[in-house]
């Protein structure tokens, strides 16, 4: 049985030609902190006005870098290119995503802060074009692949900014000190089953991405990904352990916050840190 072709990745520098207009790619992320900032005085003053005026702004960020975001990946089924910054930007486009759903259901609280502010610095690189991008016929393997990695590594990093608001929310409270701003979060036992959502999205997304994966890889060392799919599995084990723990033995508090920073330092070196070895340190990419 005849082998399906499977894209193939260059490490040449992405040709110069006719390119669509962009949108400045700071834009977005301006617009992020602005939601930020509305978001933070919303709290502040305990104006829902303001939140809702959040939600706004930070709905049109997301568009604002979808625009920014789309010639980078692909112009009329040209070359797919995705440098490490864009691929920050999807991971940020997932953040703030969340953000705005969250503000629908009025669950987040001053949790939107957090992650309106997390969206904007993995904005701040959007189609910045490195001199090296992965170059790759938009197959419907690596498409896939690359929506469900960013998806997963979203929803993960979500989990991850959740988690520290919750450890400094309950080290406030163990040490009887005000919470100040932490007042607005929403309750303990509420913004630790989001967290818990947020994992349990990621690891199925993370599942999927790692079988996409493997659809179209040829050669794991000559396309320099065995460290990227060693570290995915090594985190992919860690969030199952978490969420086999929080389900058999009830896993909570400082032993499940452990746990998920792991995964998701991990989860990061997967998905940034073996991009930015190739890409910024040896000028190199997949293929």
């Amino acid at each position: 049985m005849a082998r399906r072709p499977v894209p193939s990745f260059k490490s040449d520098p992405v040709p110069s030609g006719p390119t669509v207009p962009t949108l400045p790619p700071y834009l977005a992320s301006l617009l992020y902190l602005a939601a930020a900032g509305l978001a933070l005085a919303g709290v502040i003053r305990g104006q829902r006005s303001l939140a809702k005026a959040a939600s706004a702004i930070g709905a049109l960020a997301l568009l604002t870098q979808a625009l920014t975001l789309a010639p980078a990946l692909g112009n009329a089924g040209h070359a797919l290119t995705l440098t490490l910054a864009d691929a920050a930007s999807l991971v940020g486009a997932v953040v703030a995503a969340t953000a705005l759903l969250g503000a629908a259901r009025s669950s987040l609280g001053g949790a939107a802060v957090a992650l309106w502010f997390s969206a904007a610095v993995l904005a701040a690189g959007t189609a910045s074009h490195g001199v090296y991008a992965e170059q790759a016929a938009p197959g419907p393997e690596l498409v896939a692949h690359i929506v469900l990695s960013a998806l997963a590594a979203g929803l993960l990093s979500v989990a991850a900014i959740l988690v520290l608001l919750l450890a400094s929310q309950s080290a406030r409270l163990r040490e009887r000190r005000p919470l100040g701003l932490l007042a607005a979060l929403p309750p303990m036992e509420t913004l630790e089953n989001a967290v818990f959502r947020a994992v349990l999205g990621g690891f199925v997304l993370l599942s999927l991405s790692l079988l996409s994966g493997f659809l179209f890889i040829q050669n794991l060392f000559a396309q320099h990904l065995v460290h990227k799919t060693v570290l995915s599995i090594v985190a992919w084990c860690i969030f199952g352990t978490l969420l086999l723990g929080r389900h058999r033995f009830g896993w909570r508090g400082r032993q499940a916050l452990r746990f998920l920073l792991a995964g998701y330092v991990t989860l990061a070196l997967a998905y940034f840190g073996s991009r930015f070895v190739l890409e910024g340190i040896l000028g190199r990419h997949w293929g």
